[in-house]
Formats: C-alpha cells, structure tokens, sequence
C-alpha cells in the first residue's frame, strides 16, 4: 500500500540537513515506481506540476421514489416514478436505477420507471400496458446496492363515482348543524367521515387504497372552519391498508366559525361535496383588562389591552377566534392588523394612543376570515365600543397642507383651454415658524374633488367628466401624479386600508359610480362600474381589513328601473352588490364606530334611515326609519352616535343595542337576529343662522367641534356664508369663525391634532385659524408665479389670473365703477367675473360681473355700492384660481 504524506515539513530544519537529502533521495525513487504502477492505470502524467485529485465512485447514502407513499392506479393505467439518489450530505448523484414490483402481476414497472396496472409489453421500450389484476404490490428502486422505501400502489377498477357520509353511531354533538369549536369539554367537537369508491354498482372501496381528503378555502381566508386528520392505524370500522393505516375515513375538527366544502378523492375523481361548519360567531364582548370601563382618556404613547369574549351560536363562548381589530380614528389609535388569539378570550387586541384625537375601537367577525362560507354574510360587531380620548402634553407635529383649485374648469371661462392647474404643498418647519408654499405639482387635469386615504401615502383627485375620454381621475403619490384611466368624478370616499376609492360621475351621461380596487398605478387597478344616477356621498364600515368590509353609497335619485325617490348601493367585496330602492332621496351616510350599523342622511319620510352591517338590505324591514332631519352626517368618536345636520340645526343620534340571545339565531339586529336598535334622537340644537346650503360638514378628532361651511341661493344667484360656524357640542353652541380682509371661506380642513383649520379663501390664500382662540393667524398667498395654483402656456409659465390694485369706486344709479392701477396678467374682459376685497365700506367689496370697461376703470352691477375715493383694495379677474380645494395629510 502506497502512502503520501500531504502535510508540510520546516524549510529550517530539514531542507539542508544529511539525513533530509537522503530521505528525499528514496522518496523520490518510490515516487517513481508509484507513478509508473499508477499511470498504467489511470493514464496520467506523473511529470505534471499539478497535483491529480482521484476521486472514488460515492455510495448513496439514500434513495427516494415519488410520488409517495401510496399510488392509487385504475387497470389498465400507468404512472410515472422519479427515483432520486443523495450521497450523505444530501446532494442528488447522477445514478442509474433499477425498479422492482412485489407482485408483478398486479404491477410491473419498466426499466425508465413507468409502472403499469397490468403487464409490459416491453420493460425496455415500454409501449402497451396489458391489465392485470386488482390488487395491491409495492414498488421500490435501488441503485448502488441502496433501495427506496417501498411506495404501495393499489390496482382497482375504474371508479364511476365516490361518496362521503358520517360514519353512523358517532357520539351526538350539541347541535345537528354545526360543530363547536370549543364544546362543554373544553375541547372543539369533531366528526368521523368515510368514502366510499364505486366502480357502477360495485364497492371497490378496499381496493382503491387511501382517499385524499381536503377541504376548500375560501378567497382572504387564512384559518380554515375545519382541521382534517387521519384516523389511526387499525382504527374500528375502516378500510385498512398494506400498512394497516386506516383508508377511507377522516376525522373533521372544528377549528375557525364558519362553513368549508368537504370531499374526498381517488384516482383523480372527486366526490360531491359536503358542507361542515364550525358554529359562526354570535355575539362579541369588549372589555379593558381590570377595567370595567367603555371609556377612557389616555396619554400618547400609552397602551390598552382589550379582551373579546366570544360566543357562538350554540352559546359556548370560544377562544383563539380569527377578530378583526379597528379603530374609527387611524392617527390617533394603533390596532393590531390582527388581534392576538388567546386561550383565554376569542382574542387580545393592544391598542395604542398614538396622536391626539378620539376614536372608537371594535373587534369584529368578518367574512372571510371569520365566519366565512356563510350565506348570507354574517358580520358580527359588539353591541358597545371601546372609545378613547388621546391627550398630549407636547405640541403636535406641523401638518402638511395641500391645496389646489377647480379654477380652470369653470364652464364657459374664455381661458380655461389654457389653463393647467397645480397642487402646491404648504408646510412649516416648526410650531414657531410660518406657513409655506412648497414646490407645486402640476396635474395632468383640473380636479374637482381631494382627498388622502387614511395613512396620507396617497392623494385622489376627481375629474368633473370623461371629457370624452381625454380626461381621468389622478391619484397623487408623494408628488408624482398618475392617471386612472376611464374613471371620472367626484372623489366620495376611500376605505380604511385605502387600497378602494369611490368615484361619482354626475355629469357624463349616464350618471356613473366607479369603485376602484389597487388604485395606486393604472396598471393594477381593478374597476367596478356601476350605472347610478346622482350619487352624492359614500361611507365605509370602519374595517381594518383589504378594501373594507362594506360600504353604502346614496343617491337623491330613483334606483335605475325603479320609481324610487332614493337609491343606496351596498358594495362588499364579500358579497355580491346591490342596488336598494329608498323611501325619500339620500344626501349621506356614515357608519357608527362600531362598525354595526350606518346612518342615511334621508332615505326615510322621517328624515333619515339606518341599515346593519349584519342585515340582507333586500330583506323587508331590514332598513329602518329614525325621526332625525339630516342633509349631511358624521359620526362622533364615542362609537355609538353621530351628528346630523339639517340648517339651521343639528342634532345628535345615539345608536342603543339590546337583545337577549338566542341558540342558533345570529346576533344581527332585527329582522334577521335578536337585537333590537333604539335611535335616541337628542333635540336639535340651532347654529344661529337662518337657512343654508351646507357645502362642508366636519368635526375636530376629538368629536367636541362641528365646523360647516355654506352657501345661501343657487346657481348663479348663490353666495358663500362669509365665515365659518364653528359648533360646540359639550356647550351646544356656535360661534362664526371670520378670515381677515372679509374673505370669504371657500374649503377647510382640520389638522390631525385639531388645533389648527386651514381654510382656503376668495383672496387666492390660505388662512390658518388657532382652533383654540377662533383667529386668522396667518395668510399664506399663492402668487404668480411661484406657488400660483393655475397657469397658462409658455416657459417661463404665463399667468392666467388677472390681479389689480382698486383705488376709486363710484356709484352711478345701480352700477358701480371701479378705478385700478398696476394690472397683472390678462387683459380685463366682459362677461368675466371680478372679485373685490379690502375696500373701505364693505358694499363695494363683493364678487361681480364686469359689464363695461373704460380706460384704466371697469363697470360693474351693484345697486348698494357707494362713492368712495383713495381707496386701496384689490381685484381678481380672469380665470380665478382661488384655493377652493384643501386637504390636510393624516
């Protein structure tokens, strides 16, 4: 035997010394021999520099054969094997196999591991697969002296068709129509099922060797209603196996509330379904931990943990249920996106405050992911909420404003083909610092609606028409606008993952509604189309799953195809839509907190409507009547009311839930279940103005301030209210919120802290009001040109508004003449309107059409106009692109 040693020597020691030169002398003699012997076999040059690695043929050190562990083969039929060799460390080796049957007159198997029910005609060339006999043989390949396990492949007759049924003389459980997940044990109820395989009339179930059991999951579904496990070896009253394993039986486990489809398979044929369900959720309970509480007024930062109690329909109450935790109130609550399950409680939800704010949180059952498979949808919400007040000692972060205007699709503008509108962002660096206009963005179209979803990632913007397709809906990522092709309208709302947008088109023919799945690109986007006349508003259920749960969009109009005064759609991504014909036109709507029911503003001869999340809206009765005047409402962050306003007034609904439960009756509202809805109806509060149209209706986050907005008239006849009326709900009283220079409030929004109103005004500002003290603090100009929101061609951009300084008024019958200086922009012209601010004497302030014009002057209709000289105020003119658009980023 030949030795080489491969370590390495010391050069010092050895390299010069008598007895090292004699060593090498011999070692190289005998390395000699060893090349020469060596070379006659593997044919290598020993006189190479490059040492020559030998590498011996590896063993395997495993060998597997798929499919496995058991092959179910009709006669006359074959199957493929892949046979896999690994060495020891579990890489595949290239090997050549063998293969072989234990009873080859039920199987054989050709040299390329195609097994035949039957017989070969060639195990080399494999061609025709003769039947053989039923029966059971095990196959196994081999390869360097290795085999496989063995895979048992069972030979039967074709099967015409399989059947699944309980096994009979099973225990009862606590109800024939569902299963508990948690039963008087304390251990979820389980069911025994067997298959059976026919072949005609014949039961060839002993022969098919094991059934493939499964059971459907439905679409959004993460937890099944049902766990699948194999009955053990030798279990009573089943078909055994070659392994003695039991074949055609399956034990079903309750596992999440809701319905599955069971069958079984063999051979590729499927049996009929069965449906199994885990008894769906009947009722939910919140509870703060060690605090009997409904209510609470936390610090930011702070956490709560909120218990569920959960019971079902059998009245058991279950644990470890698949809840979805919300919060009304994003900005200032933080929800698990999925409540941690517990042994204890259905499920554990921490919520955290966040910012300042109020909201309400529920913990809700929602198709898929509870009580999925149900039909109809089975949503089920806690009767009370949880609310939350979140204060903070520290001032609040600076908002990012973004305003834009309507100003260049005024119809019939001489200028407005010109005309591109932009979006300018307005922030400040600190809470001691001014507001300022940032870069503007240009859009690809003027808006006629804003709106950010509710983590602000994204800005959607609508479009007063198609324009025959030349114009679509945007949506504003950071500032890179992007279109939304074939959808137009007014921007209605977005759900509260943000991931659905609804769109109402009032002016292309027909009237249209599009509800916009993924609309952050065009190229994801999926469009639902609806044809609905009028639609004026839409709302969510507060779901903090994909898309929302449900959401309810209203019309003043009839449904199509009907002589309806109203018409509601519901939308789920759950359930198929549908269109609800209304008793009186609908103006609004909004879900309470909770999530169980929303509120119509109309749709009622009482003045307003409300329909459970939980009831079949096509259903007789499931829509019922509130005594509750409403055009416009909003629900309060207690969870359970909201506030509706019907000018002069406003009034306040509170949602009262009741019911004693029932075994096996859903705990919906009636008609379909045991609850019953009391609407407490609070007496209507005045806002100390006469009648108006509301253009705004909003409220502060912490739910103490309503803020409107108005118009009085119609059509060109209609005049903004010059001030905003701020409502104080604990006081139950109003106040006018004015903007210096006597401009005239055009849009607002609220801060997510609520200490600041940002309100968009006819002077081509934004002013910026202290909540606290009601005060203008701060006027933000959008100039030409670098923050101006519309201009014309050109590079450098053209200004499109015309701007001039008024320094004479006089009156002459019932006509006022104007006299300015230092006119910017556009010529003045006919028929356009001009707005006057910051005369002396309010009655030549106002908004005009110019008449006539002179050299350096212009006439303008005003019957209360008064002569008056050296005066200073200013004018606007030409296409008026005044901040009338404004949305704060949450």
């Amino acid at each position: 035997m030949l030795s080489l040693y491969t370590g390495s020597f010391p050069a010092q020691a050895f390299t010069h010394s008598p007895r090292w030169k004699g060593f090498m002398g011999r070692f190289a003699f005998r390395a000699t021999l060893a090349c020469m012997a060596l070379s006659s076999v593997f044919l290598t040059s020993c006189g190479s520099s490059s040492p020559t690695r030998v590498v011996a043929n590896q063993v395997p050190g495993s060998v597997s054969l798929t499919p496995s562990p058991n092959v179910s083969m009709e006669l006359g039929k074959n199957q493929l094997f892949t046979a896999t060799a690994r060495n020891s460390a579990g890489t595949s080796l290239s090997e050549t196999f063998s293969f072989v049957s234990s009873d080859p007159a039920v199987v054989t198997v050709a040299n390329n591991g195609a097994a035949c029910a039957g017989t070969w005609d060639s195990l080399t060339t494999p061609v025709t697969c003769t039947p053989g006999s039923t029966g059971a043989s095990q196959v196994t390949a081999s390869a360097g002296g290795v085999s496989s396990p063995p895979v048992t492949v069972y030979v039967h007759q074709h099967i015409t068709n399989i059947v699944i049924s309980k096994v009979p003389n099973q225990p009862p459980t606590l109800s024939t129509q569902c299963l508990s997940k948690r039963a008087p044990s304390g251990n979820p109820e389980s069911v025994i099922y067997q298959a059976f395989a026919f072949s005609g009339n014949t039961d060839i179930t002993g022969s098919v060797g094991p059934f493939t059991w499964q059971a459907t999951t439905l679409a959004g579904r993460t937890t099944n209603a049902v766990s699948l496990a194999a009955l053990p070896a030798g279990s009573v009253g089943c078909a055994s196996g070659a392994q003695g394993e039991c074949l055609n039986q399956q034990t079903a486990t309750a596992n999440a509330p809701g319905a599955a489809l069971l069958f079984a398979s063999a051979s590729a044929v499927n049996s009929q379904s069965l449906q199994f369900t885990t008894c769906p959720v009947q009722s939910i309970s919140l509870s703060a931990l060690g605090n009997p509480a409904t209510s609470f007024v936390v610090n930011t930062g702070s956490s709560t943990t909120l218990n569920a109690t959960v019971t079902d329909v059998l009245g058991m109450t279950i644990t470890g249920v698949p809840l979805t935790w919300s919060a009304s109130n994003q900005v200032a609550l933080k929800v698990p996106a999925a409540g941690a399950v517990s042994t204890v409680f259905g499920s554990v939800g921490i919520v955290r405050g966040s910012a300042v704010g109020a909201g309400a949180v529920t913990a809700s059952c929602l198709p898929p992911s509870c009580n999925g498979g149900i039909t109809p949808s089975t949503p089920i919400y806690p009767t009370q909420a949880i609310s939350f007040d979140v204060k903070s000692s520290s001032a609040p972060a600076a908002p990012t404003v973004l305003v834009t205007s309507t100003g260049c699709d005024l119809a019939g503008n001489p200028s407005n083909q010109s005309c591109t509108t932009r979006a300018v962002p307005i922030t400040r660096s600190g809470t001691a610092t001014d507001f300022l206009p940032g870069a503007p963005v240009t859009l690809p179209f003027p808006p006629n609606s804003i709106l950010f979803n509710p983590s602000g990632a994204n800005t959607y913007l609508g479009v007063n028409n198609l324009s025959f397709g030349t114009e679509t809906a945007m949506v504003l990522t950071g500032s890179t606008p992007s279109q939304i092709p074939n959808v137009a309208g007014k921007v209605l709302a977005t759900s509260p993952d943000g991931s659905v947008v609804i769109f109402s088109d009032t002016s292309d023919s027909p009237n249209r509604v599009f509800i916009c799945e993924s609309c952050t690109t065009s190229n994801s986007q999926n469009v639902s189309t609806f044809l609905f006349d009028g639609a004026t508003a839409a709302t969510f259920s507060p779901d903090n799953i994909a898309g929302g749960f449900r959401a309810y969009v209203v019309s003043g109009k009839p449904c199509p195809g009907t002589g309806s005064a109203g018409c509601l759609l519901v939308f789920s991504k759950v359930d198929a839509p549908k269109l609800i014909p209304l008793a009186a036109p609908a103006t609004d709507a909004t879900f309470i907190g909770n999530g169980i029911l929303g509120y119509i503003a109309g749709g009622e001869a009482l003045g307003a409507a409300f329909l459970p999340t939980c009831d079949d809206p096509t259903t007789a009765g499931s829509i019922g009547a509130v005594a509750l005047p409403s055009e416009l409402i909003r629900a309060l962050p207690d969870g359970q009311s909201a506030l509706a306003l019907a000018p002069p007034n406003v009034q306040k609904v509170t949602a009262q839930i009741t019911g004693s439960t029932a075994v096996g009756v859903p705990g919906c509202p009636a008609p379909r279940g045991f609850l019953t809805v009391d609407n407490a109806v609070a007496p209507p509060s005045g806002l100390g103005v006469g009648s108006f149209t509301p253009t705004q209706f909003f409220l502060s986050p912490d739910g103490a301030t309503a803020y409107i907005l108005g118009q009085t008239g119609s059509g060109a006849a209609a005049a903004r209210l010059p001030f905003i009326i701020a409502f104080n709900l604990a006081t139950e009283s109003p106040s006018d919120i004015s903007l210096t220079g006597n401009a005239v409030p055009l849009s607002a929004a609220l801060s997510s802290a609520g200490d600041l109103l940002f309100v968009g005004g006819d002077d081509g500002s934004l002013h910026v009001i202290n909540t606290a003290t009601q005060l203008d603090t701060q006027r933000v100009a959008l100039t030409f040109p670098q923050s101006s929101l519309c201009v014309g061609p050109g590079n450098p951009a053209t200004q499109v508004e015309t701007t001039l300084t008024v320094t004479d008024a006089s009156q002459s019958g019932a006509n006022t003449t104007f006299t300015y200086t230092s006119l910017t922009g556009p010529a003045l012209q006919t028929g356009e309107t001009v707005i006057i601010r910051g005369m002396s004497d309010p009655t030549n302030n106002g908004i005009f059409t110019i008449a006539s014009l002179g050299s350096g002057s212009f006439t303008v209709a005003n019957a209360d106009g008064v002569t008056a000289t050296a005066q200073s105020g200013t004018g606007l003119s030409g296409v008026i692109c005044n901040p009338d658009l404004v949305a704060v980023k949450p």
